[in-house]
């Protein structure tokens, strides 16, 4: 009833007549108050959820973090850092003020119910985020052993399990955990005294390439310690995995591991569960992206004859007397091949992938030219074209087309060219393939057209050497 219809709304289930969106992500901010709001729970998308940015502080175990900060800004204070890093970023982190840049002259909010860090209430000129120890004053940055944390954090404040004990200034990673005294404290949360700060059997360095928290045992709250959550960023208190590819469901983009990821497998109408959704013994990916047919249908021409043994599985091409139609004996019906009466033909080829260029030590100036058969299975093409162009062309509307043929209908897949380019200039290559019936793309550029060059077409080659 806030007079947006559901389709363009930004907030269907609740009142947003002015369409609020503080952070830009598409959901609309539904109340003045964000303790209401349930439709975008965190409405300046700095990590916090509103009701925690609201409601803080609260005992994290060491301290009382969660501070009070502003859920319509991620940094009120302009300092560099969101409020959730300020904040709250697990059991061991020190929290800086998110009200005001410099910590050490805290804001009377920081206080709120107790929080006891160390401050000493000296301001320094520099803001947190690029503060080697915002809690101190500490204008001269000393970090003797280069470890992004400020010597006066290193033996004023302590970095163990209990804050009791300073670390060595002199020694860049106390742990040995592969990650520096600075980043432990200033940036993940970890205690740099210790290789595991959570417990969790994952050590800080392992967790911090993962994306987990080195704090906190169970990263994303679902009740499971991060060491055994096959999806540890993202809650799943089932903790499934079909597919026991080690990548829980709800965050394995191929929930089924048949290589069709689960967003393809919804637009082609197939199981994401099931890697044969139709079970003709062609798996869904087979079938989308090579052969063509219905993964939901084991015969998608309607011929009666399986997809898995149709010669024509996209056109029909009925059995007779018991067998179908294959003049050339190509494995291609007739129905759908590009020409019946040659055994090397049985499609247009599709643009050759993988083209490599490599130089030759033993001969200065020489460029080796390599390319993938398109010679895949019997009855395809293997017929080449080669062309070769200046890189500085290809910055006109008409580049491509200036290329020279090097190779034409070539039955090789490899060339080497001893023409060097000017001073300055550069050689660029493309090769295609051709059967009898058609001639595939040297493929297409940035804008998606396709590279058109009529060069070879039963020219003399230029090269010397073509190939073995």
């Amino acid at each position: 009833g806030d007079g947006i219809l559901d389709g363009p709304d930004n907030c269907k289930l609740y009142p947003n007549p002015l369409q609020i969106d503080t952070d830009g992500d598409g959901l609309g901010d539904d109340a003045n108050d964000p303790a209401e709001d349930l439709c975008d729970l965190d409405e300046d998308n700095d990590g916090l959820s509103d009701q925690r940015e609201i409601s803080g502080p609260f005992f994290n175990g060491v301290f009382i973090v969660g501070l009070h900060s502003d859920p319509h800004s991620p940094d009120p204070d302009s300092d560099g850092w969101l409020d959730v890093r300020e904040t709250d970023r697990g059991p061991f982190f020190v929290p800086t003020d998110p009200f005001v840049a410099e910590t050490e002259s805290p804001s009377p909010d920081f206080f709120s119910g107790g929080v006891f860090v160390i401050v000493d209430f000296q301001p320094d000129g520099i803001v947190d985020s690029e503060d080697n120890c915002p809690w101190l004053f500490n204008p001269d940055q000393l970090d003797s052993d280069g470890d992004g944390l400020g010597d006066i954090c290193e033996t004023v404040i302590g970095f163990d399990v209990n804050f009791v004990s300073p670390t060595d200034p002199n020694v860049a990673d106390s742990d040995g955990d592969g990650v520096l005294d600075g980043p432990e404290v200033l940036l993940y949360g970890s205690l740099p005294t210790t290789t595991d700060t959570d417990g969790d059997g994952l050590d800080d360095g392992v967790e911090i390439a993962l994306g987990t928290h080195p704090g906190r045992e169970d990263t994303d709250f679902d009740l499971l310690s991060d060491d055994i959550d096959t999806c540890p960023l993202t809650p799943s208190p089932d903790n499934s995995d079909l597919d026991s590819d080690g990548i829980g469901d709800i965050c394995d983009e191929d929930d089924d591991n048949d290589g069709l990821s689960d967003e393809a497998e919804e637009q082609a109408g197939s199981n994401p569960k099931d890697p044969d959704t139709d079970d003709d013994s062609l798996d869904d990916f087979t079938e989308v992206r090579i052969t063509g047919t219905n993964p939901t249908k084991v015969d998608t021409d309607a011929d009666n004859v399986p997809d898995s043994l149709d010669n024509c599985p996209v056109v029909p091409n009925p059995k007779v007397s018991g067998i179908q139609s294959d003049f050339d004996a190509d494995g291609a019906g007739d129905r759908c091949d590009c020409d019946p009466l040659d055994p090397d033909a049985r499609f247009i080829p599709a643009e050759i992938l993988g083209l490599d260029i490599s130089s030759d030590p033993s001969v200065p100036g020489r460029a080796e030219i390599n390319w993938p058969a398109f010679l895949l299975s019997p009855g395809d093409g293997n017929a080449y074209d080669l062309i070769r162009g200046n890189v500085a062309d290809l910055s006109t509307g008409q580049g491509f087309s200036q290329a020279e043929c090097l190779l034409d209908l070539t039955p090789v897949t490899s060339a080497t060219d001893d023409d060097v380019p000017a001073a300055g200039e550069g050689f660029y290559y493309a090769v295609r393939a051709e059967v009898s019936c058609g001639t595939g793309p040297f493929g297409s550029d940035t804008s998606d057209n396709e590279r058109l060059n009529d060069a070879c077409f039963l020219t003399v080659p230029s090269l010397g050497d073509q190939g073995p």
